[in-house]
């Protein structure tokens, strides 16, 4: 896989120019031109568009087609590697743990029992991490930047979803920044599914920036990804 660029939509603080950001994006872009497809190959291989096959073997109007499974998988697994090798904590549940367990600046009170509920509640945390959170992974570097990724692999309104996430964990202090991966229209319309796209997503970034004056210190990042063979090799593209 190729990455195409990264464009930050806002920086609050300084980040761009910091070297912890500088390493955090390597280790990014870095698993992204890692991923291949079958594991183990020396590429990432797009299928034809074929019809499926129904019960007595003839073509019918479905298609098989490819899906962003396989490619958000290589990402994780490269990006995992990228990170022990920084020395760094690449796992979102425990690294919202220990920041839970050292932070404690997310506190509310249970009504009616008056019960104190913080980010290191057992409770709270466990939706924190898989219902509000909902990224691909949380990214704690040694030089302790602390930022959550996500491949969007769904339709346009979830990559809006996961911009307002973004904001405000920035907001809470939670990470630092937020990086967000998107597809190329080239390679998403070899999918299977309908995806957001980086072209489907760049009138929005004028308001994404807005977004970021309530951001007090924070850094969003959108990277865009393309098949590094796919605009000159006639063989990826579909049979109709």
């Amino acid at each position: 896989m190729k990455w195409i660029r990264t464009v930050v939509v806002f920086d609050r603080g300084g980040l761009i120019d910091s070297e912890q950001w500088a390493r955090m994006h390597e280790a990014i872009t870095g698993a992204v031109q890692k991923i291949v497809h079958p594991p183990h190959s020396d590429r990432f291989a797009i299928r034809r568009k074929v019809p499926r096959l129904d019960a007595r073997g003839n073509p019918c109007k479905k298609w098989v087609g490819n899906c962003a499974v396989p490619i958000k998988r290589q990402f994780l697994a490269n990006l995992m590697a990228e990170m022990r090798l920084m020395g760094g904590c690449e796992n979102m549940e425990s690294g919202l743990a220990d920041l839970s367990r050292s932070s404690g600046n997310l506190l509310m009170q249970e009504y009616p029992s008056g019960r104190r509920v913080g980010l290191d509640d057992e409770d709270f945390g466990a939706f924190l991490r898989h219902e509000a959170g909902d990224f691909d992974c949380y990214l704690s570097a040694v030089e302790g930047l602390r930022c959550v990724v996500k491949l969007e692999s769904g339709e346009e309104s979830r990559v809006h979803h996961s911009v307002s996430k973004g904001c405000f964990f920035m907001h809470t202090g939670l990470v630092h920044a937020a990086v967000l991966i998107v597809l190329s229209q080239q390679l998403a319309v070899h999918l299977n599914r309908r995806i957001a796209t980086w072209e489907s997503i760049l009138p929005y970034l004028p308001v994404w920036h807005g977004m970021g004056q309530a951001v007090e210190h924070g850094l969003l990042a959108v990277t865009a990804v393309e098949h590094d063979d796919l605009a000159d090799d006639p063989a990826l593209h579909f049979l109709r």
